[in-house]
């Protein structure tokens, strides 16, 4: 057996009185099929995200149950033959570990190389790479000031 999440909601003219004999419902039909609730909560009254028929508003009820794979389709059959359930989802649920932090190995330093100091150490010589040189950007034009006219 398997725990499931199973939320329905109950259109939102029903009145809050009818809403227990509604849990009561699919409680029996969840312990008539072996199965266990393990935890019922009404969620209250909500407006929908988009209006389902003419619900603009429906009652929520999430329920925690502990059921057999092949008893959930028995309840999502009795969810979708109550007339007053407009929406209904049940999912298995899923326990999050928290992921294992992966340990990075230690580097340990290298010795160094022993240098010896009394031999000079034979290197190529260095030559700055050739680059050329970019094109000069054109001198702006003097600018000639003006004569004032003779009179």
């Amino acid at each position: 057996m398997q725990i499931y999440e199973s939320t329905f909601v109950i259109e939102g003219k029903v009145p809050e009185t009818e809403i227990d004999k509604y849990v009561e419902k699919f409680t029996a039909v969840i312990k008539g099929s072996g199965g266990e609730v393990l935890l019922t909560d009404k969620l209250g009254k909500r407006t929908l995200a988009y209006q389902v028929g003419k619900s603009k508003d429906g009652f929520y009820v999430y329920m925690e149950i502990k059921l057999g794979t092949d008893m959930v389709k028995e309840l999502e059959r009795n969810y979708k033959n109550t007339e007053n359930v407009i929406r209904f989802l049940t999912v298995a649920k899923v326990e999050h570990k928290p992921a294992k932090k992966k340990r990075k190995p230690k580097v340990v330093a290298a010795p160094a190389a022993h240098v010896s100091r009394s031999a000079p150490a034979a290197s190529a010589p260095s030559a700055a790479p050739s680059v050329p040189a970019a094109p000069a950007a054109p001198a702006a034009p003097a600018v000639q000031p003006k004569e004032e006219p003779k009179a």
